[in-house]
């Protein structure tokens, strides 16, 4: 099993770019941009630095307990 150090090696290895969204996407254009790019996670940025990742499962775990307030809330915060 090949090991990684750094995602766009991964990336690389896939022949596929990165899916990020800015820390103050929603977690609605968070979902959108999974659905339009076929992936089940996104890449969050500020200022071109990595500050974290939102999943599929988050946004659903999300919405099981916070519904409204979760729509609005920015990436950053998920």
């Amino acid at each position: 099993m090949k090991t990684y150090t750094h995602v766009r090696d991964l990336l690389k290895d896939t022949g596929r770019e990165p899916v990020t969204v800015s820390a103050q996407a929603t977690a609605v254009e968070c979902a959108s941009v999974m659905v339009d790019k076929h992936v089940d996670c996104v890449l969050v940025m500020n200022d071109g630095k990595l500050v974290g990742l939102v999943t599929a499962h988050d946004l659903v775990n999300g919405l099981a307990g916070k519904r409204e307030q979760l729509l609005n809330t920015p990436a950053s915060e998920l």
